[in-house]
């Protein structure tokens, strides 16, 4: 299976660095990469949602709406992704494209069920505003892990001057394998996750695909 050779790579890449790092520094890096992912992700959720509700969910209901009462409901319906910015839409399309589906597939999964555009409005922003928080949270989410983990690491690189001393140095170096290997289940943990959210959402029959996601991957999975 592609993904179990893949995290079976990581994972001894994982120990060999943790050896030459070392236990002190191994066990800072893995905390800090906890406490990044868990900051990151409520922070990155939260972000995504207030940028929404700020800056698009109102022009987005007013574009559905106008769209409806100048072309009509099935037709704005069915071309719900126009109403957000071509920033965005952009955005949506690359995403869906890393999984092999557009974002037309995607507006094509929408069930709407209206006769006036104000209805059409409401029904069409919930599943639209859902998809584009999910983006932009993934988004956020990495951008603030990346930006929390450069500010980890500077942390880090100073309080390490104290296991320079030679018999501190040989012992940090044995433990830091053994942390790096703690290390590398956690971050497969997390990206295996994301991972799966992402392609479950994007292309669930590609999720299900035993030959590329196996069942180590599997194992790991706690959404699924």
């Amino acid at each position: 299976m592609i993904s179990s050779v893949v995290i079976i790579v990581l994972i001894i890449v994982f120990i060999v660095l943790g050896f030459f790092r070392g236990a002190a520094r191994t066990l800072l890096n893995l905390a800090a990469m906890a406490a990044s992912a868990v900051i990151s992700h409520f922070l990155g959720s939260y972000l995504a949602q207030a940028a929404y509700d700020t800056f698009l969910k109102n022009n987005i209901i007013a574009h559905l709406q106008s769209n409806a009462g100048e072309y009509g409901v099935d037709y704005t319906a069915h071309n719900s992704i126009s109403a957000l910015p071509s920033g965005v839409q952009n955005l949506l399309n690359g995403f869906t494209r890393l999984f092999g589906v557009s974002s037309g597939d995607l507006q094509g999964r929408f069930v709407v069920q209206a006769n006036t555009p104000a209805e059409l409005a409401r029904a069409v922003e919930k599943p639209i505003g859902d998809l584009t928080v999910f983006i932009m949270s993934t988004l956020f989410t990495c951008l603030v892990f990346i930006l929390l983990w450069v500010v980890f690491k500077l942390l880090i690189r100073k309080a390490l001057l104290v296991f320079r001393i030679p018999v501190v140095r040989q012992l940090n170096m044995i433990l830091g394998g053994f942390l790096g290997l703690l290390e590398g289940v956690i971050f497969v943990f997390f990206v295996a996750n994301i991972l799966y959210v992402a392609v479950s959402c994007a292309n669930p029959q590609l999720a299900e695909n035993a030959s590329i996601f196996g069942g180590l991957f599997n194992a790991l999975l706690i959404f699924k």
